[in-house]
């Protein structure tokens, strides 16, 4: 592949995650879709449910699609056929707030299941075309200028959703904001759509998904540093799948006025700009896996930051900025170490099965929610904070990687 189509990729996928990670500050599964959804039921159950879709279903169907397109030369072609799918169903959440009809709360749950699930199914075409055409020397800026970019830009929409919030009764508010949303996210997807795929040197397809899934278990099982990476990603996404809810706790225990959410959406993307410059020292002074280090240590705080915000509100801005930081260092740190760990030939496999096997834990979110229901939002901080710990201690131990 020549070197003018490798940059023409490069740019076109930063592109994508700018408008992506913009698109996610307005209807971000850990600021406006929780509160939007709390507006619906107060249910913590289904507020977590529906939060959970943003990192759930996108991993989930990965290991099937790594099965689908095992021996295929070409792979871009899930991601252009799902992108319009994708788009069409952003603005039909949009139109779904905008009617409100009665039964709104399940019609959306059901939209925004759609538009997730299909966005999996595009997910590994999309790391394949970035493994082939993106060396690893250059993963760490790749991932990071898409966050940071983004995140900027993003401070800005943090703003224009307060005043959207102020300034219009709900629910045209709210539809206001995905309407936005929707518009970004077909720009974003429809800009990869235009990437360049080298072909693939064509393997010989396994005959059945049992083979396939054995064969593939037998081979993961065999390597240390996919395994230590797995129960890491499984650790801090427990800690993830909580953050959904800090809103909720701003809003339940502190009384703070929902148009505040877009002071905390620009906090938590001045903390994923800042992270951009963190990581790059990180790997630059040790490696790619004291990024995970990192967030580790990161994330076993974010719990007890929301604690306290209930003796001083301004913890409150602290506490998004850190979670700003938190993601932005799993985003990093994950999939570059993933595409480092994966050999050329068997990288779908890696990533099929890495990405669905990491999928369920971001259903934690629903019992995130009955702990909340049933006792408080103690327990649910005490473990976030131990599982990020567990993570902190199997980061140290993974092989040091260049």
């Amino acid at each position: 592949m020549q070197k003018k189509q490798i940059q023409k990729n490069y740019v076109l996928g930063i592109l994508n995650g700018i408008l992506m990670n913009l698109a996610d500050s307005l209807t971000g599964s850990s600021t406006i879709l929780p509160l939007y959804l709390s507006t619906l039921t107060r249910s913590s159950v289904i507020i977590g449910l529906g939060s959970s879709f943003h990192d759930a279903l996108w991993p989930l169907p990965q290991i099937f699609m790594a099965f689908f397109l095992e021996g295929k030369p070409f792979k871009k072609f899930i991601y252009d056929q799902t992108a319009l799918i994708r788009s069409l169903m952003m603005f039909i959440l949009a139109f779904v707030i905008i009617l409100n009809p009665s039964n709104i709360l399940w019609i959306f749950i059901f939209v925004l299941f759609i538009f997730h699930i299909f966005g999996g199914i595009a997910g590994l075409s999309f790391m394949d075309i970035i493994a082939k055409t993106i060396s690893p020397k250059k993963l760490t800026s790749f991932w990071g200028l898409r966050v940071a970019i983004g995140g900027i830009i993003s401070i800005g929409a943090g703003f224009a959703v307060k005043l959207i919030l102020n300034k219009y009764p709900y629910p045209f508010n709210f539809y206001l904001i995905f309407i936005s949303a929707a518009i970004i996210v077909s720009v974003g997807l429809f800009s990869f759509c235009l990437a360049e795929e080298p072909r693939d040197s064509v393997q010989k397809k396994t005959k059945s998904f049992l083979t396939f899934f054995t064969d593939g278990v037998r081979l993961l099982s065999k390597d240390r540093n996919f395994k230590y990476l797995y129960f890491i990603r499984m650790q801090l996404g427990v800690t993830a799948a909580l953050e959904p809810f800090y809103m909720i706790y701003a809003i339940r225990i502190l009384s703070m006025n929902p148009a505040n959410v877009g002071f905390m959406i620009a906090a938590r993307m001045a903390g994923l700009v800042s992270s951009n410059f963190l990581w790059n020292l990180i790997v630059n002074k040790k490696s790619i896996r004291h990024v995970l280090v990192a967030a580790s240590v990161i994330g076993s705080i974010l719990p007890t930051l929301a604690f306290f915000s209930k003796y001083n509100s301004a913890i409150l801005y602290l506490l998004f900025f850190f979670a700003g930081i938190f993601y932005s260092g799993i985003q990093v740190g994950s999939p570059s170490l993933l595409l480092i760990i994966a050999p050329e030939v068997k990288r779908p496999t890696y990533i099929g099965f890495f990405n669905t096997m990491i999928a369920p834990v971001y259903f934690i979110s629903i019992l995130h929610g009955a702990l909340i229901d049933i006792f408080s939002f103690s327990v649910p901080f005490i473990l976030a904070s131990i599982s990020s710990l567990v993570a902190l201690f199997a980061a140290m131990k993974l092989r040091k990687m260049n």
